[in-house]
């Protein structure tokens, strides 16, 4: 019978930090490799939202589809 041992998440290496947050990103965790940058799953909305407020608009508004 084999056991599988599942590492400490402290103890995995840090293989990459967040570019918004500076979150310190392990080894076996997500991540969003876009235009050099890395994002945390934490941030991704955050920098969604930036990367495309030229898109924003309100509904509603003249110009709005």
């Amino acid at each position: 019978m084999s056991y599988h041992v599942h590492q400490d998440p402290q103890r995995r290496p840090v293989r990459a930090l967040c570019s918004l947050c500076g979150r310190e990103l392990t080894e076996g965790e997500s991540c969003w490799r876009i235009n050099g940058a890395v994002i945390c799953p934490d941030c991704l909305p955050l920098w969604a939202r930036r990367d495309y407020a030229g898109h924003h608009c309100v509904c509603g508004e003249e110009d709005a589809p």
